[in-house]
């Protein structure tokens, strides 16, 4: 009953023949470079990434810290972003138009191919999109008779956070 799982000849190959020189060519490199090892060594790791290669050369070093990031933990901001800028956006058109508007605009936005699209990639259009929409909303807001000042200065740090993200196209709003 036991089941012993080691690499595949394919995979032994791999490692040898391309992950090792490139970790010891990365190492190389730095070491003329900076003059010691780095403090620590970031790589993207799964998906068919041959980037674990520079990990195995710092294996035995334990001063250099290693991190490895894959595409989930890119990714996943980028769609939390997209998730955010939807339910704003119904908070938004409910004030002003109701429940079954908001719902529809809420819709629209998560399902126009556009969006979806830039909800799904590591770029900038995302928080760009949902500073826009916070925007928006805290500048609804500020137009009501009895809110205070502090949702129009709400409304232009949004537009800031946009400026930051993708500069002029986030005053396409104003």
């Amino acid at each position: 009953g036991r089941i012993l799982l080691r690499p595949s000849g394919t995979e032994q190959v791999v490692r040898v023949m391309v992950e090792a020189p490139t970790g010891e060519e990365a190492k190389a490199q730095l070491a003329e470079e900076i003059g010691r090892l780095p403090d620590a060594v970031a790589a993207c790791v799964g998906g068919g990434s041959n980037a674990m290669g520079i990990f195995n050369a710092f294996l035995d070093d334990p001063s250099v810290r290693l991190f490895g990031f894959n595409t989930w933990s890119v990714l996943a901001p980028q769609a939390l972003l997209g998730v955010l800028a939807v339910g704003v956006l119904y908070a938004a058109v409910r004030r002003v138009s109701g429940p079954r508007a908001a719902l529809l605009a809420g819709a629209v936005l998560a399902l126009t191919p556009v969006a979806a699209l830039m909800f799904r990639f590591n770029n900038p259009d995302a928080l760009l999109v949902l500073s826009m929409v916070v925007a928006a909303y805290c500048a609804q807001h500020a137009l009501d008779r009895e809110s205070s000042r502090w949702w129009l200065v709400a409304a232009g740090v949004a537009l800031g956070i946009g400026f930051l993200a993708k500069m002029l196209q986030v005053f396409l709003v104003v």
